[in-house]
């Protein structure tokens, strides 16, 4: 059947507007939007890589002060640094810890060992799995948000060889440190959310974020406010 000469010129006309090319605006548009996307997944992938860093430091100075407390048991004193501590303290407190933890903190895990290089993740950062594989050393003793290397965790000097009970519940032990032994917090090094935040740990492996000075009046006057 043949189709009406009109009906037939309308077709193609219309077949001809369809496939033709983008106009330049469209094109602009079309990256605009495409790089914005881009922009929005990447702030959004390094925002869940520097909490995944900082949920894998939570868990590491929750699992060294059990291993701290794994050592004092054994040997009726506190570690004078956490270089002291055996492999098997190590062990058994990150199973316990990491046991005990959300999925985020497993998680954590993985990203920060997924977001490393094989030879980097290999000589540094402190991690459960990393712990099995090369055993106790000074490098692994370091946090995955450290970039200056070197030692990233110390314990509360204060305590030194004294007796586990002697301690008090609150009192931060072990923490974010860029030598092996801290007094107070303000020993405790910034290097979280934006450098503005230590990691600590109690005795009770209670977590405790020590903010500087300036971000601590902040939350001073929002609380001001609200009452």
């Amino acid at each position: 059947m043949n189709l009406h000469p009109e009906s037939s010129n309308s077709f193609l006309q219309a077949a001809a507007r369809h496939h033709k090319g983008f106009t330049l605006v469209e094109i602009l548009i079309a990256v605009a939007v495409l790089l914005f996307l881009v922009s929005i997944a990447t702030i959004g992938y390094q925002a869940l890589l520097d909490n995944a860093r900082e949920a894998v430091c939570t868990t590491n100075v929750k699992a060294l002060t059990t291993a701290v407390e794994a050592y004092a048991m054994e040997n009726d004193v506190i570690p004078a640094v956490l270089g002291d501590l055996e492999l098997r303290h190590l062990e058994k407190a990150y199973a316990q810890v990491l046991e005990e933890s959300d999925w985020f903190a497993k998680f954590a895990q993985h990203a920060v060992d997924f977001s490393l290089p094989r030879e980097a993740y290999a000589e540094r950062f402190l991690t459960y799995k990393k712990l099995r594989q090369f055993g106790v050393s000074k490098k692994i003793f370091q946090c995955p948000a450290d970039e200056d290397g070197g030692v990233s965790y110390g314990i509360n000097a204060q305590f030194a060889m004294q007796r586990w009970d002697e301690i008090d519940d609150d009192a931060i032990l072990v923490g974010d440190c860029d030598s092996p032994t801290f007094v107070n917090e303000n020993d405790l090094k910034k290097r979280h959310r934006g450098k503005t935040t230590a990691v600590g740990s109690t005795k009770n492996r209670k977590v405790k974020k020590t903010k500087k000075d300036k971000d601590k009046d902040k939350d001073k006057d929002k609380d001001k406010d609200k009452k």
